[in-house]
């Protein structure tokens, strides 16, 4: 999707979210108050660098997570070792 120029001041018109769904409003809000529906013919499957982004940082942190829940187990495993259990 090319980025869309404001009819009316120029700037760049951006997606936003509103009550009744999704819609082009100006960048320049409050300044400027321009808004327009979004058609089907405007939403396009390609990712935005924003959401790469996004994307990437939650990759990161559920990685981190996940080799710390694999610390915490290789800790309780190696402290709970058959010979250590009183029974």
């Amino acid at each position: 999707m090319s980025i869309e120029k404001c009819p009316l001041c120029q700037k760049e018109m951006v997606e936003r979210n509103g009550s009744r769904g999704p819609f082009l409003g100006c960048s320049g809000y409050p300044t400027c108050k321009h808004t327009r529906a979004i058609k089907k013919d405007d939403r396009s499957d390609k990712k935005t660098d924003s959401t790469i982004a996004s994307e990437s940082l939650l990759i990161k942190k559920v990685t981190d997570l996940c080799i710390e829940v694999k610390n915490l187990c290789r800790f309780v495993i190696d402290t709970t070792k058959k010979d250590d259990i009183p029974y």
